[in-house]
């Protein structure tokens, strides 16, 4: 039978692996941030990124797979994005 674990147990856990360095550092070249999906979207990229890293090797990653719509459509969002996307690179 597996035991519980508390609240302050979870987030002494979750502090000992920001300090060991553990968990996922962003460097200038990426962001981590927090998206809100359609379950039935987030259950398709879930399921691309698992037959990749059965196909490819490594991890599931979500994220790359992505990374590679974005990259795949960049043109278009481009467009999309116009001058907006000057003002997001003064910032």
């Amino acid at each position: 039978m597996s035991r519980r674990r508390s609240v302050s147990t979870v987030l002494d856990t979750a502090a000992q692996a920001k300090t060991s360095g553990d968990l996922h550092q962003e460097t200038p070249d990426s962001r981590t941030t927090g998206i809100n999906l359609p379950a039935d979207v987030h259950a398709l990229l879930r399921a691309v990124a698992f037959k990749r890293a059965k196909e490819q090797g490594g991890r599931a990653s979500v994220s790359a797979v992505l990374v590679e719509l974005v990259r795949q459509n960049e043109k278009q969002l481009r467009r999309e994005a116009g001058r907006y996307l000057d003002l997001i690179d003064l910032l």
